[in-house]
């Protein structure tokens, strides 16, 4: 009975799609590698039969698996990489884009790549510091800001007035002295000609089945949970889902959003 109630649950065929989500930058809260996890099992949940495996790496752990002949299914990566993941073209739905992105991971008319998230640089400046110098520090001056800015690591030491990281850099400093660990700091964010953009891409081996399961990962993220999300860990999402509410849940990811829209 038992043998012939699991031959009965097994679905037909099984796929198992391997997913590579490579870091550059990281989101003010929270983590893309979780927001896949749990993206993944609700489409293995729709799709009986199909599993995703997720691996996060560094640009760096990427080279040397591409090095060694290693490759994934679906690729998540930064902008720095958009000519070297092996990804080939796909028919994708038709989607809206937020911001001038489309641009990029196009190909001769086709899209290759997907830009679904979207953050920045921001100027932080020491607000003890700054106000004991007696040093505006607002868009108005960021002229003279910019040419004062210090390293990450001086900055950390609570020895510089200024400097200039990304968002995942920034909510570490608002964490540590929302904990008594830090100090306070102000944000600026900054638009800069090479944005930080994360795209998602199938591998340019795939075909047939797993070729369809791959694209309909891809156009089924953008459903109003998962941009929700998106936003909540401190990230930008760059396709428009009119039913989704887009909340961040920090000031700074909040002025950036207004700075690029």
């Amino acid at each position: 009975m038992y043998n012939e109630w699991l031959k009965r649950k097994m679905p037909d065929e099984t796929h198992v799609l391997t997913l590579w989500h490579i870091v550059e930058f990281k989101p003010f809260s929270g983590s893309l590698s979780s927001y896949f996890s749990d993206y993944s099992k609700k489409f293995e949940k729709k799709n009986k039969g199909v599993f995703i495996e997720s691996l996060t790496m560094t640009t760096d752990e990427y080279e040397e698996r591409i090095g060694r002949g290693e490759s994934a299914d679906i690729y998540s990566f930064p902008l720095s990489l958009i000519d070297s993941v092996p990804i080939k073209s796909a028919v994708y739905r038709e989607k809206t884009y937020l911001f001038d992105t489309s641009k990029y991971g196009s190909e001769n008319g086709e899209r290759r790549a997907v830009p679904y998230a979207l953050s920045g640089s921001f100027l932080v400046g020491n607000s003890e510091k700054l106000q004991k110098d007696n040093i505006e520090f607002s868009r108005q001056n960021i002229d003279f800001l910019m040419e004062n800015i210090s390293e990450n690591e001086e900055f950390l030491t609570g020895k510089a007035q200024l400097t200039v990281v990304d968002a995942g850099t920034l909510g570490t400093y608002v964490r540590k002295y929302e904990s008594g660990k830090g100090f306070m700091v102000d944000a600026i964010p900054i638009i800069e000609e090479e944005r930080l953009l994360q795209f998602l891409g199938i591998s340019d081996t795939l075909d047939g089945k797993r070729r369809e399961l791959a694209t309909a990962f891809i156009d089924e993220l953008f459903d109003k949970e998962q941009t929700e999300k998106l936003c909540k860990i401190g990230l930008i999402p760059t396709v428009e889902n009119e039913e989704a509410t887009k909340k961040f849940e920090n000031q700074y990811i909040e002025e950036l959003y207004k700075l690029v829209s």
